[in-house]
């Protein structure tokens, strides 16, 4: 693309296209000639995604991100992790979290431009990406001046709620109780009916100001158990409960396999895979089971078919390394 070559025929993909998208700095495209004033030029009604670490303006415009810096910028980091322990960042996560805001903007923007005939410049910050999902967190600082903290799997009302071990190398436990009801079928799931009359965790309040102590007490119970068992006792009986699940646990779940959740793709280079598929399921219409695009896989369709460019072009190009 830094090259005029490139850009000539990135402009050329633009003419037929409906989106474009980069993730590179601000003022990264202007710089090859492929912003949006000169995409809509090729193209009047262009969508353009343009996905950078802090937005087209602003005093840190220039600067460069990955998911790691996204999370710490948009506040995420600083509230997660443990009361006593450093911020911890997330990776994967944030990506999908700002892939899929960015899906929805240019569902927008195609609406306006159904509605309007116009073209769109979307100028997304993958920082604000985060600190939009962080929403009642800053609402609560807005509201109270008060700092979220970190609170590891705890809950700012909620106790029990919390991760607990089980027998076994690594197993753990995710468990919550929202009232005291539930409070006291669980006291009766784990054999100590008592709980519930302690005045220590008779109610929500007395629960949450003795956590630490109750939680020691369930994991005391937990961890001579096995989880998977523990996790069918404690839905039985109405309470929400779960596996903490590692990735054999997720192909061998039944519940999984019933659904259909995992898709058999047959690939080119690595053979017949087992890959999770979409978390939806439509009723009348049948997700495509194919893997990825490999790198220059379809060179000669969006080259030959779409742009219409000859044997001789596409050699040449290929020789001039502007493309694979």
């Amino acid at each position: 693309l830094s090259r005029p070559e490139g850009a000539a025929l990135a402009k050329q993909l633009v003419a037929v296209s409906d989106i474009a998208v980069d993730n590179m700095r601000a003022g990264a495209m202007t710089k090859m000639g492929l912003d949006y004033e000169e995409l809509r030029k090729v193209r009047p009604d262009i969508i353009v995604l343009s996905m950078s670490s802090r937005g087209q303006g602003g005093p840190q415009k220039d600067y460069a991100g990955y998911a790691t810096i996204h999370h710490a910028i948009g506040g995420g980091a600083y509230i997660t992790g443990y009361p006593d322990d450093h911020p911890c960042h997330s990776t994967g996560d944030v990506v999908l979290m700002n892939v899929t805001n960015a899906a929805f903007s240019v569902l927008a923007a195609l609406y306006h431009r159904m509605e309007t005939g116009e073209g769109q410049f979307i100028d997304y910050s993958q920082c604000e990406g985060v600190t939009s999902i962080i929403g009642e967190l800053l609402l609560g600082y807005e509201m109270n001046g008060q700092i979220p903290e970190r609170m590891g799997n705890a809950h700012p009302r909620y106790a029990p709620h919390n991760v607990y071990r089980c027998w076994g190398v690594d197993r753990w436990l995710a468990l919550e109780v929202h009232s005291d009801d539930e409070f006291a079928v669980l006291a009766e799931v784990i054999g100590q009916p008592e709980l519930a009359r302690d005045p220590r965790f008779s109610d929500m309040a007395s629960r949450k100001k003795n956590e630490e102590v109750l939680d020691q007490l369930i994991e005391a119970w937990t961890r001579a158990r096995d989880r998977d068992w523990m996790v069918a006792e404690f839905c039985r009986a109405n309470l929400a409960a779960a596996p903490s699940r590692d990735a054999r646990d997720l192909y061998a779940d039944p519940h999984l396999r019933a659904r259909e959740a995992f898709l058999k793709v047959d690939h080119p280079e690595l053979g017949e895979l087992e890959l999770v598929g979409a978390p939806w399921k439509m009723s009348d219409a049948e997700m495509p089971a194919r893997h990825a695009p490999l790198l220059g896989e379809h060179n000669e369709y969006v080259l030959r078919e779409l742009l219409g460019l000859s044997e001789t072009e596409v050699t040449e190009l290929r020789q001039k390394d502007i493309i694979l």
